[in-house]
């Protein structure tokens, strides 16, 4: 059974996400732009407004095309499309534009804050989420005092195994609810493994994740790090859409060998970033997940290290933890 078939029935239980009336999303807009204009500008926006919905060949004219096109389309929302074309037309870099993080709080406990420690607590909690998202034993969320009001969860159909490719024009999102393996990077070399079982059940303890983890840091380390930051392939998931569709296609074109390590990359359940550069201040922690570190010395900056085209990417520092997203219609 897929995941979203699983949700079908609650799915349709759904109410339709209203649309606001004309003169809501004007006063809306007029309210949200307000602060952004000078006097002069509130005045003309205004003026603008009022002649868009006394003219009925304009406002009320575009609310009935969008009521029309509510009843017939089969996103389920009536903005689902237009959201996903403005996250994936874009040319520009996802890093900084588009990607948004967060930063966890440091571990209670000394022991918890160690860097295979931690990692190996937060991927294994999250194979059991997947391995129960994986084999429908996950329920739909409702909230509320007595629990009747529920939530969409379409979007978990594709939080995991999930990638945005890159195209000349407009990138896809592509998932693969089959994939059982996770990617972990290491100053810029790649490595995976199984960490579920075709039948979606965990297929690795949190002990063998960690020892997985310490031989991965071991291994990296014995390669050269201004070898490793020139061949970090990561890097080029940082550059504009249509410049890192031209590189993909044309490295899948040059080996078999890559096409098949793209393929590894792009359905991972997800990937986990281990480093050892380490922020101190919140800032510079803040700064080093939005668009990387500009410390680079013998080490590889966070753009060259992390793949900014998954859905969900752990980073896990030497001293502190984070994800990385992409923004689009599986994040909302």
């Amino acid at each position: 059974m897929s995941i979203a078939s699983h949700f079908h029935t609650h799915q349709q239980k759904l109410p339709r996400l209203p649309i606001p009336s004309l003169q809501e999303t004007t006063t809306k807009l007029l309210e949200w732009s307000h602060a952004l204009l000078t006097p002069e500008e509130r005045i003309q926006s205004t003026q603008a407004v009022e002649e868009f919905l006394t003219d009925k060949e304009q406002g009320e004219a575009l609310q009935q095309l969008l009521l029309d096109y509510d009843k017939q389309t089969s996103y389920g929302t009536y903005f689902e499309e237009f959201w996903n074309e403005a996250y994936l037309a874009p040319n520009a870099s996802v890093v900084l534009n588009l990607n948004p993080f967060f930063v966890l709080e440091d571990d209670p406990t000394t022991k918890g804050n160690d860097q295979i420690v931690r990692a190996s607590s937060l991927v294994f909690s999250s194979l059991k989420f997947v391995s129960d998202l994986r084999r429908g034993q996950l329920e739909p969320d409702i909230i509320g005092r007595k629990k009747t009001v529920p939530l969409c969860m379409s979007q978990f159909a594709r939080l995991f195994s999930t990638s945005r490719i890159p195209t000349n024009e407009c990138d896809r999102i592509e998932s693969d609810e089959t994939a059982t393996h996770v990617v972990v990077i290491r100053q810029g070399q790649f490595y995976y493994f199984d960490a579920l079982w075709p039948t979606g059940e965990v297929a690795i303890s949190q002990i063998d994740l960690a020892r997985n983890f310490q031989a991965i840091i071991q291994d990296a380390a014995e390669c050269d790090p201004v070898s490793s930051a020139m061949r970090a392939v990561g890097v080029l998931t940082a550059a504009s859409r249509d410049q890192w569709a031209k590189t993909r296609t044309s490295m899948m074109a040059f080996s078999k060998k890559n096409k098949e390590v793209f393929k590894i990359i792009d359905t991972a359940l997800f990937v986990v970033c281990l480093d050892d550069c380490s922020p101190e201040s919140i800032d510079d922690r803040a700064a080093n997940m939005l668009h990387g570190s500009y410390h680079l010395g013998t080490r590889l900056c966070l753009v060259a290290i992390m793949w900014w085209s998954l859905v969900v990417s752990n980073s896990m520092f030497a001293k502190w933890f984070s994800d990385s997203f992409f923004h689009c219609s599986c994040c909302f």
